[in-house]
Parts: C-alpha cells; sequence; structure tokens
C-alpha cells in the first residue's frame, strides 16, 4: 500500500488570481512547485469539501480557482490534456495527480484508507 504523504510547501491556502505563464506551463509549473496542488471552483461543492478536509487535516496546499483566475478557461483545457477530466476539483500531490474528492481515488478515500497523511 502506497501511504501519499504531502509535502511541506512555501504556499499555504494561497489563492492564485492572476497566471502570467501560459496555461499548460502554469499547470505545470504549479504541480511541480508545491506540494499539494487543488484546482477548484468557488461554487462547486466538491471543492469546498476537498479544501475543508485539507483544512481539517492541517495539509498546506495552493488554490488556484478556476472560475476566478483570469485565464480559468485555458488552465481547464490543460488540465484536460493532462488528467484526461475537466471536472473540478483536480488534486495533486507531490506532482502526482490523485483525483478529486471521491473520484479517481480522491482525496476522501484516500483519508479514510489512512493513505493521505499531512
Amino acid at each position: 500500500e502506497q501511504i501519499i504523504t504531502m509535502p511541506s510547501t512555501t504556499h499555504n491556502d494561497n489563492d492564485l488570481k492572476s497566471t502570467a505563464a501560459a496555461p499548460a506551463d502554469t499547470v505545470e509549473a504549479l504541480t511541480k512547485a508545491n506540494g499539494v496542488v487543488v484546482f477548484s471552483a468557488t461554487w462547486c461543492p466538491y471543492c469546498a469539501r476537498s479544501k475543508k478536509l485539507l483544512n481539517d487535516i492541517g495539509a498546506k496546499y495552493t488554490v488556484v480557482e478556476t472560475d476566478e483566475v483570469e485565464n480559468g478557461r485555458e488552465i481547464k483545457l490543460s488540465l484536460l490534456r493532462k488528467t484526461g477530466r475537466t471536472s473540478v476539483p483536480q488534486i495533486f500531490i507531490g506532482g502526482k495527480f490523485v483525483g478529486g474528492c471521491n473520484d479517481g481515488p480522491g482525496v476522501y478515500p484516500l483519508h479514510k484508507q489512512g493513505k493521505l497523511v499531512p
């Protein structure tokens, strides 16, 4: 069994409003430079639930609200090319895509299995 340990990051629950680089470069750079990245949307209940879990377990993470950043639509298209999906949340830990809230496997199943360690 693999335990997914969340690396520390210099960002703590950051909310990115502007991303100057090309969307594909932005997605790649963010997922490599930050221990945990949540691509989210402010209106999404699954995103809110995922962020709440991460907060509850004391994880430090970077948030990209795709409905608030200037190039959010393009970021979602980059995520589609990278993960095969456009839905949010899309969560990366240590540069690896771990799914969303309940799927792919998702942060809740990983947490329930004891595989999500901040």
